[in-house]
């Protein structure tokens, strides 16, 4: 229930839904994810990031989870833990280089040099 009302964009509806079903198996991540999505669309960001240390503490090797983490301190304009979240997801899933060129979460860090040179893709080498 708590997938389609956010796709119909009823965050507060949504978070409800989620709320609830995170009473039923607290430690589900895509619960957790989806309480964090609605938290931040609700500018409750503070609220999303503790979400994610939940689904972290649930799920320590889940790539996606280190990813959202990186997200949302991104957004709180916390550099050095977005950059550290982001370097513990990339190293766990490579794949995840990929999504980063069209993540707006990402969009305060986007011209800063050390986010660039994290985000590079390690096998476009040097050129040399």
């Amino acid at each position: 229930r708590g997938e389609i009302l956010r796709t119909e964009k009823r965050h507060d509806e949504a978070l409800a839904a989620f709320e609830q079903a995170d009473k039923l198996d607290p430690d589900d991540v895509s619960t957790l994810l989806g309480i964090a999505w609605c938290l931040k669309r609700l500018d409750r960001l503070d609220d999303a990031i503790e979400t994610m240390h939940r689904a972290y503490r649930a799920s320590p090797k889940e790539p996606i989870v280190l990813y959202n983490i990186a997200c949302y301190y991104s957004l709180a304009g916390d550099k050095e833990q977005a950059l550290a979240w982001l370097g513990r997801a990339l190293r766990m899933s490579p794949r995840f280089r990929e999504l980063i060129p069209d993540e707006s979460d990402f969009d305060p860090l986007r011209h800063d040099p050390d986010f660039q040179f994290m985000v590079e893709d390690p096998s476009e080498g040097t050129g040399e």
